[in-house]
């Protein structure tokens, strides 16, 4: 799919669930590619066309110029009007199908993970929830970032990540906690070891009880790299799973009451 935009030709691929009707109002769901990455490669690495389906849910895998979004002061980043592209995007999707405004959501990897998080600080009137995989926050996004009310954020990253250290997260949890004001200490769970020859063990980490019924939660991947779960070999986890699932409990109010 293409979309006009400051007038570049943006591309997107988009997938919509042979259940979608038009009759209910469904969420979105933003993926986005690391960068030097593809929205193709993307989408065959989280596969969460499997869950668009079956949950219902509109997937976008929108892709950057040049492979690479523009994220504030991010050494390697672009020059164009990501976040514009994006809040454009919503707008026009939303004039074709019926989008619950409510549950609009956002992920990526590497690069995209950042770009999540800039999205999160500059349109969290926009973004009910974000979760980032191998991804944090400049300094400058960090530090220019006034969220407009709490959000959830799942933050998984690899202990063996050679490219963004596995240290870093814990500034951008830190800052997410003491905002959303969650719990301090975390409930800590070790996740089963479905497959002990990947040399990877996981446990997720809980930070609950912030404002609004948001939490601050983390996925440790003991051995992990710099890749999406599951993309080069059998996974412990299956990362778009715990992404929908983390997802599903909220909306723009915060947790969604059972």
């Amino acid at each position: 799919m293409t979309f006009m935009f400051e007038g570049i030709e943006r591309e997107y691929l988009l997938n919509l669930s042979s259940n979608y009707t038009g009759d209910t109002a469904v969420p979105l769901l933003f993926d986005f590619h690391g960068g030097n990455g593809t929205a193709e490669q993307q989408y065959g690495d989280s596969q969460f066309n499997q869950l668009a389906e079956t949950e219902n849910f509109i997937l976008i895998t929108p892709q950057a110029i040049n492979d690479t979004w523009t994220v504030t002061r991010f050494p390697l980043s672009g020059n164009v009007n990501d976040l514009g592209f994006i809040d454009a995007l919503i707008e026009e999707l939303s004039t074709t199908y019926n989008i619950d405004t409510n549950r609009i959501y956002a992920t990526g990897m590497s690069l995209g993970g950042f770009f999540s998080f800039e999205l999160a600080c500059q349109y969290s009137d926009t973004f009910a929830a974000i979760a980032s995989v191998s991804g944090v926050m400049t300094p400058d996004v960090a530090a220019n970032c006034i969220p407009e009310r709490p959000i959830p954020i799942l933050q998984t990253h690899g202990t063996a990540d050679e490219r963004l250290p596995y240290a870093l997260t814990q500034r951008v949890l830190q800052w997410w906690i003491a905002f959303n004001q969650t719990d301090l200490e975390p409930v800590i769970t070790n996740l089963e070891d479905t497959f002990p020859e990947n040399g990877t063990t996981v446990q997720r980490y809980v930070y609950g009880n912030g404002t609004n019924g948001v939490s601050v939660e983390h996925i440790r991947i003991e051995g992990g790299q710099h890749v999406w779960p599951g993309s080069s070999e059998e996974s412990d986890i299956n990362m778009a799973e715990e992404i929908w699932s983390f997802f599903s409990g909220y909306d723009l109010d915060g947790e969604i009451p059972d």
